[in-house]
């Protein structure tokens, strides 16, 4: 996939029923708000970074601070397995995260579309699972 054709396939994402907000901020991150069940919604970050071997996109929802005690950390890595294209990671400003990223030249329309979806689905789980039901979008 090119430059072009993503943000393309962004644009049509945005149009979908389930997304109920996009923008661009400041910082060039597109903002997917996508609406989850429950009347709750997740805010997903995307943007294609570029490396040393080309542009990866990368897709990322803040879930909250990562819990400190051991037992719900191993609950969450166990339930790290469960996704297709998503991870539960930490940020660098130490903010549990859900995660994509993959390389630009490689990513199919529907595989960008299926991973940003997973990844407001999967953080809004863990949110309502792990953080009392607090909706952090």
């Amino acid at each position: 996939m090119s430059i072009d054709e993503f943000f393309s396939v962004l644009k049509a994402i945005a149009k979908d029923d389930v997304v109920v907000g996009y923008k661009v901020d400041e910082a060039g991150f597109i903002l997917m708000e996508i609406r989850t069940p429950k009347n709750r919604s997740q805010i997903v970050k995307i943007k294609p970074q570029a490396t040393g071997d080309g542009i990866n996109v990368e897709a990322a929802s803040v879930i909250g601070t990562p819990p400190e005690d051991s037992d719900t950390l191993i609950k969450l890595l166990h339930e790290n397995m469960d996704g297709n294209y998503t991870r539960t990671a930490v940020n660098d400003d130490g903010e549990l995260i859900q995660f994509y990223r993959y390389p630009l030249e490689e990513l199919e329309p529907k595989e960008l579309a299926k991973a940003i979806l997973e990844t407001a689905k999967f953080a809004d789980i863990i949110e309502h699972n792990y953080f009392d039901g607090k909706d952090e979008s």
